[in-house]
C-alpha cells in the first residue's frame, strides 16, 4: 500500500522556497539527494492494464529498471492518496522473464499473454529527502520537476510528494499536509503523474486520429488483487513491497 500526500507546486518561487526549507513544523528535512529518472508507462495494445484500473510504470535512471503496478482508483482524501502498489526490478518488458512475485502474478492475470508496449513517458528531476521527527523517519519528501514530451512543446510542471514510511502514521501525514497547505499555500494534486501525462499527449493523439483514453477507475472484466485499499483514517498504513523498493 502506498500512502502519500501530493501537492501542486505553482511556480518557480514556491519551488525554490520548498527546496531551501529544512524544517516543516515539527519535522526536519534530513540531507537528501537528487535523482534523475525516466518513467515509461506501458500497457498491452488493447489497454488491458488501464481498463483494469492500473498504471504500469517502468522507471530507469535511479538504480536499475523498476516495474511498478499502481492502482489508479485508490482512496483520495484532500491531498492524501492511498492505493495499492506492487514493485519488482525486472530485466525487460517480457512478463515471463520477471522474478516470481505479486507484481508478476497480477501482470500475468491482466495481460493474458499479450505483450507490453509503450504508452506515454515522462522525465523528472526528484529532490528527495527523509522527513524526521526526533529519531523517527516519518516520510519520504520528493520535490519534483517533471517534463512530459508531447507532439509540440514539452509540458512541464512541479509537484511535491510526501510518502509515509513504516515509522510514520496517519497523524504525521495529516500534520504535514496542514503545514504545506497553510504555511506554503499548496493546493492538493488530485491526479497521478500518469493521468497528467495522458492529458498532455491527448491533443497529439487526436491530431493523429487516435482517440484519447478515458479514465475507468473500476476493473472491466479483469482480475483485481485480493487486498483492498484502506483509507488513511483506518490507521497506520503499510507499503506492499514486491521485490526491490525505489
Amino acid at each position: 500500500m502506498e500512502t502519500e500526500a501530493k501537492f501542486v507546486v505553482p511556480d518557480d518561487a514556491a519551488f525554490a522556497r520548498l527546496l531551501a526549507a529544512e524544517q516543516f513544523g515539527a519535522y526536519h528535512r534530513a540531507k537528501g539527494r537528487v535523482a534523475h529518472v525516466r518513467d515509461r508507462y506501458v500497457d498491452t495494445p488493447d489497454r488491458r492494464f488501464y481498463h483494469a484500473g492500473y498504471a504500469a510504470r517502468v522507471r530507469s535512471g535511479d538504480g536499475g529498471l523498476l516495474l511498478t503496478l499502481k492502482q489508479l482508483a485508490g482512496t483520495v482524501r484532500n491531498a492524501v492518496h492511498a492505493r495499492e502498489e506492487y514493485e519488482v526490478t525486472v530485466p525487460g518488458l517480457e512478463i515471463g522473464g520477471w522474478p516470481a512475485c505479486e507484481a508478476r502474478d497480477l501482470a500475468e492475470k491482466i495481460a493474458d499473454d499479450r505483450p507490453l508496449v509503450d504508452l506515454v513517458a515522462l522525465e523528472q528531476t526528484r529532490n528527495k529527502a527523509i522527513l524526521q521527527q526526533d529519531d523517527r523517519a516519518v516520510a519520504e519528501w520528493s520535490l519534483d520537476d517533471v517534463t512530459i514530451p508531447t507532439g509540440s512543446a514539452p509540458a512541464r510542471f512541479y509537484e511535491l510528494e510526501v510518502e509515509l514510511l513504516p515509522d510514520g502514521n496517519a497523524a504525521d501525514l495529516a500534520t504535514l499536509a496542514t503545514v504545506f497547505a497553510v504555511d506554503y499555500g499548496l493546493a492538493p494534486q488530485p491526479e497521478s503523474k500518469f493521468e497528467r501525462a495522458l492529458h498532455a499527449v491527448a491533443p497529439a493523439k487526436q491530431a493523429a486520429g487516435t482517440a484519447p483514453l478515458r479514465h475507468l477507475p473500476e476493473a472491466s472484466g479483469h482480475a483485481r488483487p485480493e487486498r483492498v485499499t484502506t483509507s488513511l483514517a483506518n490507521g497506520r498504513p503499510g507499503r506492499a513491497e514486491a521485490g526491490v523498493a525505489p
